[in-house]
């Protein structure tokens, strides 16, 4: 009961008018105009968005690479911390768009401070500034979360262990008041916790939607401490998918890894989506440009191999999707889930309820694998 009084206090009415004060001192700094700090993929975004909602006006970018200063980037032109400190001042607002897992808000904010800059501001505190219009990760008014705490509430209650039970609350706090205190804590053992079950296992076998380069099933390999595995790994992206053969070739050689590749999306149909190609990890499904590339479902192509073991899914905001095309396999088969709910704000409660109607038969568990919550991620294990 007191871990529920505790979730229950995060939504205090007090603490919420204190934010919401928070957030209009910070919208008033913006009025001018404002810089962001990162011209690459996060940051182009922001700007894109920016600029289609008129929100405000941009700068500049700032950016650290060399032979980026004195360039323009969407229209918009990029200068080194220096020339941007000597056009525009140390109080010019600097929002820091250098957004992924391995870098920790206070860290970069406490860098770009020695360097002049005043007022520096975290990427979610600007969203929110600029009235959530900026639909971007786990983002999201303090209002949505208040409409949600029901669905909150039902998760934590939900939730296997106190463990995931203070991760939710550790989160929600986050989310709510962009409270960085110890949000740079996380569990480095992203997907093989020590509560997943198979480790011996002589059949297992993984499923892995947005295998990326590999990295994942390079994991499982560790993981398994010599023993063999099978894995079936969907990858659109092409660069991606040449670097997940190259990186696992070697364990395929020593016939560690029997390996499927599949060079499509996952979603809940075949068909097809929109996909932008990154060559990194965060290529994903987009609403328009773009390239077109094959939707399979993972009921489809599971359905020609033996039992999968262990589903994972980190597909840039297109879980929800990926889950209904393995509906078969989890209502009948009740293999192990691993599911990133980052990516976009209601997944948190969202993709555990979907799990759940299906199966009942679950034990969730919650765990973050990266600052500032980057890589949380809900695991479905079966009784």
């Amino acid at each position: 009961m007191t871990d529920l009084i505790e979730l229950r206090s995060l939504f205090s009415s007090q603490r919420i008018k204190d934010e919401h004060s928070r957030t209009s001192v910070i919208r008033s700094k913006l009025a001018e105009g404002v810089l962001f700090f990162g011209a690459g993929n996060t940051g182009r975004e922001v700007a894109r968005l920016n600029n289609h909602g008129n929100l405000h006006k941009v700068l500049g970018f700032v950016d650290d690479t060399p032979g980026k200063d004195g360039t323009h980037i969407e229209g918009i032109p990029v200068y080194s911390r220096s020339s941007a400190l000597s056009k525009f001042g140390s109080h010019t607002p600097l929002v820091i768009c250098v957004f992924k897992a391995g870098v920790f808000f206070k860290n970069v904010q406490l860098d770009i401070t020695k360097s002049g800059f005043s007022t520096v501001i975290s990427l979610p505190d600007y969203i929110r500034a600029t009235g959530n219009t900026i639909p971007f990760y786990y983002f999201s008014s303090v209002e949505f979360l208040q409409s949600k705490y029901q669905n909150i509430e039902s998760l934590h209650s939900k939730l296997f262990d106190e463990k995931s039970k203070e991760v939710l609350r550790r989160w929600i706090n986050f989310r709510l008041y962009h409270d960085y205190e110890n949000m740079d804590q996380f569990d480095k053992d992203i997907y093989f916790p020590d509560f997943l079950p198979g480790k011996k296992n002589p059949t297992f076998c993984m499923v892995d939607c947005g295998a990326y380069d590999g990295d994942s099933i390079t994991r499982l390999l560790r993981w398994r401490d010599g023993l063999p595995v099978s894995a079936i790994a969907f990858e659109p992206d092409p660069s991606n998918l040449e670097r997940l053969k190259t990186q696992l070739s070697q364990a395929q050689n020593d016939q560690l890894l029997e390996l499927q590749t599949v060079a499509a999306a996952v979603g809940e149909n075949e068909g097809f989506v929109n996909f932008l190609d990154t060559n990194d990890e965060s290529a994903h499904v987009v609403s328009e440009g773009g390239r077109m590339v094959n939707v399979v479902t993972v009921d489809q192509i599971v359905s020609k191999t033996p039992r999968p073991y262990y589903v994972k899914y980190d597909v840039e905001g297109y879980e929800k999707e990926s889950l209904r095309g393995t509906q078969e396999l989890i209502k009948y088969q009740s293999p192990s889930l691993a599911i990133s709910v980052y990516h976009l704000p209601g997944d948190l409660w969202e993709l555990p309820e979907i799990i759940l109607d299906w199966n009942p038969k679950y034990k969730l568990y919650l765990r973050s694998h990266g600052e500032e919550g980057m890589d949380t991620v809900l695991y479905a294990i079966p009784e």
